[in-house]
């Protein structure tokens, strides 16, 4: 942080001519002299070298008048800056989230009452610290209080173990920054000490941010170290008395921004932020709440030295300040997070451009709406350029306050976020949390502490600041909308931006790697090991036969009253088999299928498998075009059905008919045929490549289109379903969907290849939700597979009658559809304990 007159002997040191002509700057130097670091400052100062220049050469041509001292010290206007927190604070009540607490840790003896002279004249030399926000006909107001005598409250923790001291003092300090202000009777200071022992102490000091920020910060802890060190010796200190107050700049700001100057910085932020989208739409882990709770937390992270120095090199080049080409990362982060290409991100700067207020404590920061476009995937040189010409442009238009910005725009207000600005990022120059390195007061070392405050003003803030050995920083973000797991996965996204651009500046911004290593070894050998045994080279009819081996006398399949066990299901599929080897069938072979729900359409489909062939399945219920564009375009050679179906099937009517037709077998009509096969199992020649079934689509976009499902696929998919709803040979399984959807695979072939029980719905199961549950607690079921729009019904039902789910029942899935949210919280009030 250089203050201005540090500024000026630095330009004057480097041989750097500065003048004005009428509001610009020109400057001269020799070659190399200016870096990227002296024009931003430049920039930055533009205002107060202005006003300097025009004082020195005589001339009346200043920016802005000098700010005067007002007399009184009653019924003074806010700032803008203070008036939106003043309205913040009339609207939340009571809220800590504008809190500026910070910890200091004390080691030496330590001189109480020198230390409590030293805060009551920082009180009287400030004004603002003793100043309160009251109303005058429904408009705030800010009145100045007389000056007090300060007494430190003093906690004593002495008689604490070493263990107990860090706990009390971590909730003490987490209780002091959560406590808050009451505006209109003040104090807006306060500050407190823990005594761990005689000769090590904490000093907590907290502020209201309408009477501070984090430069005036800076500002406290010298006046009040230079303070200290004379009122603990006894002796007296005179700082330079301040030339004005944090009042007085409000009054001015207010006379300032009006007329021309007004309308000069409102109509270049308004073409600047014209169409710009109100909200940077980032994923969240919840839904954004109806009212920001301003709960946060932090995670810190570095950049290191290699990338850094990439990042200074291309800073270099561009002609940047080595903010902007980190922006510029952040900003390509954020394009890719929320899939937008047009965002707004917030920087704050100090806005303390003019000689006067530079040494004064209270609340001049401002916040610069940065507008990036990504638009047609520029390079990361191009976008950088885009945030050199942007920022600069920013620069030279600070003085327009973001509470007025905001005003003028009058964008559509919302308490769930901020206007304009949900994401802030910064470079500064002294990291968050410690405002100035270790002092060395007189006997006494004055250490910052890092702490969590536990709240954030927007939905994310990244705070950077350069250290020896790279980047350190802090990702601060809202609890109530990230969890800290999505946090650091951002965290190493941006580092890998970083790293990727500090090596090739040259790529697509929005083609840039933001791969971890760690992601990348997981991509790489993780959810790419195939190491896992998934059935290998197996087919489901092959891996069915070995259950039925090893339980030959469990239930497999069970429909009304009739039930089947897994001996009885393999024997009688492999007759099926062989029958349907006879007429042809073998690996890559459709057959069609076409029967009600029964103990012979399970048998149906295994027989199938079994031959080799690929089921194609068709619903009886089916119009007789869609049954008829089946048949033609599976190109079936046989068909399986019952003889009450033969003659709804339309394209076998007509026997006489010379187009060709499958071959009809009728498992009812010719079952005595088919027994007489031998039950052993048979060896088809299929293997795990080979089709395992063909299904249609409904058709809704077009004609339905046959999508063909391999053996492999089809038992990948079956074990993972095993595995993720931790399918049983004691589980009872549903058989709900038609064989015609992909929901019956689900529910079908994870029961038999686990060794579990698979029950076959009935019609009249659906007559009412009431005794679809009755008969569900009948047939003991511990796994329902339910489209989404029947539970939808269920869910009503149970609201309106207050029913209750079978005991045996441990899970529930639900697909096919988006479920209603609404539904979703019905059901969990309702059913909390049941996974869905």
């Amino acid at each position: 942080m250089t203050s201005f007159e540090e500024f000026l002997s630095m330009l004057q040191n480097r041989d750097i001519k500065v003048w004005a002509e009428g509001e610009d700057l020109r400057c001269n130097a020799p070659k190399g002299v200016i870096t990227p670091e002296i024009r931003e400052q430049l920039v930055k100062h533009k205002a107060e070298i202005l006003t300097y220049l025009h004082k020195e050469n005589g001339t009346s041509r200043f920016r802005h008048e000098p700010i005067q001292p007002l007399a009184g010290n009653k019924n003074l206007p806010l700032s803008f800056a203070q008036q939106r927190l003043w309205f913040l604070d009339q609207l939340e009540g009571g809220s800590s989230a504008y809190n500026m607490p910070a910890a200091f840790q004390m080691k030496g003896p330590l001189h109480i009452k020198g230390l409590e002279q030293s805060l009551t004249e920082m009180v009287r030399r400030h004004e603002v610290l003793r100043t309160v926000f009251l109303q005058l006909n429904g408009s705030p107001i800010q009145t100045i209080n007389p000056p007090e005598t300060m007494i430190i409250p003093l906690i004593d923790l002495q008689h604490l173990s070493r263990k107990e001291q860090e706990s009390k003092t971590r909730r003490l300090i987490a209780e002091e920054a959560k406590c808050p202000f009451d505006l209109a009777r003040g104090p807006l200071l306060r500050a407190s000490l823990l005594r761990l022992d005689d000769n090590s102490h904490i000093l907590l000091v907290t502020m209201h941010h309408i009477v501070t920020d984090g430069w005036s910060i800076v500002i406290f802890i010298k006046e009040l170290a230079s303070l200290y060190s004379a009122f603990s010796k006894g002796e007296t200190i005179s700082l330079p008395e301040l030339p004005i107050q944090y009042a007085d700049y409000a009054y001015w700001q207010r006379e300032v921004l009006q007329g021309e100057t007004l309308e000069t910085l409102l109509d270049y932020w308004k073409q600047q932020l014209a169409g710009a989208p109100p909200l940077l739409e980032l994923p969240l882990d919840r839904p954004r709440p109806a009212l920001q709770s301003f709960r946060g937390s932090f995670i810190p992270f570095e950049l290191d030295s290699l990338h850094m120095d990439g990042m200074k090199k291309l800073s270099r080049e561009a002609g940047a300040t080595l903010f902007m080409p980190l922006l510029t990362a952040f900003a390509t982060l954020l394009s890719r997070y929320s899939g937008q290409e047009d965002i707004v991100v917030g920087t704050p700067i100090a806005n303390r451009n003019r000689a006067e207020v530079e040494g004064l404590i209270g609340f001049f920061a401002n916040t610069l709406a940065l507008r990036i476009r990504l638009s047609g995937n520029p390079t990361f040189r191009e976008l950088l350029d885009q945030v050199r010409e942007t920022t600069i442009g920013a620069y030279e238009h600070q003085d327009l306050p973001f509470e007025k910005l905001v005003e003028e725009l009058q964008p559509e207000r919302h308490l769930s976020y901020n206007p304009l600005v949900q994401v802030v990022f910064v470079l500064q120059n002294i990291p968050l949390n410690a405002p100035t390195p270790a002092l060395k007061l007189r006997g006494l070392d004055l250490t910052p502490m890092e702490f969590d405050h536990g709240t954030v003003r927007m939905d994310l803030e990244v705070h950077l600041w350069e250290v020896p050995e790279g980047c350190k920083g802090y990702f601060i973000y809202n609890t109530d909308l990230f969890d800290a797991a999505t946090i650091n996965r951002m965290i190493g996204h941006f580092q890998s931006i970083v790293k990727s651009v500090s090596f090739n500046p040259n790529q697509f911004a929005l083609e840039l790697s933001m791969l971890t290593d760690v992601e990348r070894h997981q991509l790489a050998s993780g959810w790419n090991r195939t190491n896992k045994d998934y059935f290998q080279n197996k087919c489901i009819h092959t891996v069915f036969e070995a259950l039925a081996e090893q339980r030959p006398g469990a239930t497999a399949v069970i429909y009304e009253d009739k039930k089947l066990s897994y001996r009885e299901l393999n024997d009688r599929a492999n007759q099926l088999a062989r029958y349907l080897q006879s007429r042809g069938i073998g690996p890559e072979v459709p057959v069609a299928i076409c029967l009600e729900r029964s103990l012979e359409m399970m048998v149906g489909l295994l027989g199938i498998l079994k031959a080799g062939g690929a089921y194609v399945p068709l619903d009886p219920a089916y119009p007789d075009d869609r049954l008829t564009f089946m048949l033609k375009d599976s190109m079936a050679p046989v068909l399986l059905t019952q003889q009450n179906l033969v003659f709804r099937l339309p394209e076998i009517k007509d026997q006489n008919s010379e187009n060709q037709h499958p071959t009809i077998i009728c498992l009812d009509r010719d079952s005595d045929i088919i027994s007489k096969e031998y039950t052993d199992n048979l060896r088809s020649g299929v293997h795990s490549k080979n089709l395992a079934y063909i299904i249609y689509t409904s058709g809704s976009t077009g004609k339905p289109k046959g999508t063909m499902i391999q053996h492999k696929s089809l038992l990948n998919f079956v074990e993972s379903a095993i595995d993720e709803y931790g399918i049983q040979k004691s589980d009872r399984v549903l058989q709900f969907a038609s064989i015609c959807f992909d929901a019956s695979v689900e529910e079908i072939f994870p029961s038999l290849l686990s060794g579990g029980c698979l029950i076959l719905r009935t019609d009249e199961m659906l007559d009412s939700v009431t005794g679809f549950l009755e008969k569900c607690e009948e047939m003991k079921i511990t796994v329902l597979d339910l489209p989404t729009a029947y539970w939808h019904e269920v869910v009503a039902e149970f609201s309106r009658l207050k029913l209750t789910l079978p005991e045996t029942l441990r899970l529930l899935i639900i697909g096919g559809e988006r479920a209603n949210p609404e539904d979703v919280g019905v059901w969990n009030r309702l059913i909390g304990d049941m996974p869905i």
